[in-house]
């Protein structure tokens, strides 16, 4: 029984490694999320930043808006969605999905993603996947 138990710990984890997104400059401000309030609060936080203005986030929006926020008012100028990111995300969708044993579909997330990084987006999500 201890030796089960031995091997069982020793074991590694079969879970996909998590590697976060890098953005074009190699730092790691964006986060990879797609929701549409983590969008609007990095606009709003990049938009007071780089007009001088002092951090304030809208009161009363949620954990997405937050996050997005505090991003774009740390790193102004990071496009959250440039082509390069666009692939680098669907990559990682796609290698998620692979791994849980879904289907390969891009569009299941791809509708999240601007119409102009989509293309890119899929293209990443068939390499992740394969």
């Amino acid at each position: 029984m201890l030796l089960l138990l031995a091997l069982l710990v020793s074991v590694p984890s079969c879970a996909p490694p998590s590697t976060p997104l890098i953005n074009e400059a190699g730092t790691l401000p964006w986060r990879g999320n797609e929701s549409e309030a983590y969008r609007r609060g990095h606009k709003d936080g990049s938009g007071d930043q780089r007009a001088g203005r002092p951090s304030a986030p809208q009161a009363g929006e949620g954990a997405d808006y937050q996050l997005g926020y505090q991003d774009g008012y740390r790193h102004p100028h990071d496009n959250p969605w440039s082509r390069p990111r666009a692939y680098q995300l669907g990559q990682e969708y796609g290698r998620r999905d692979k791994l849980a044993g879904q289907t390969a579909e891009a569009a299941r997330h791809a509708g999240a993603m601007p119409r102009n990084v989509r293309d890119e987006f899929v293209r990443g999500y068939q390499a992740g996947w394969q």
